[in-house]
């Protein structure tokens, strides 16, 4: 099966698959946290930072792949 990250037609979309999964890995019971929140909830601040932190680790990623080919 190819790579999704090295396949995509849509990288946007993938960022914001990544972010949001990546947002849930975050996730608490304390309600004290931001972490509380879906990712639909969790405010333009967050969401923006967890789409960086995706576009980089895709970047990333890519880079790697194309290193092993």
């Amino acid at each position: 099966m190819p790579c999704r990250f090295c396949t995509t037609n849509d990288t946007e979309a993938l960022i914001e698959e990544l972010a949001a999964k990546m947002w849930a890995s975050c996730e608490t019971v304390d309600e004290w946290t931001d972490w509380t929140r879906e990712w639909e909830k969790a405010g333009p601040y967050w969401q923006g930072m967890f789409r960086n932190y995706a576009r980089v680790f895709l970047n990333a990623a890519q880079r790697d792949h194309q290193h092993d080919g």
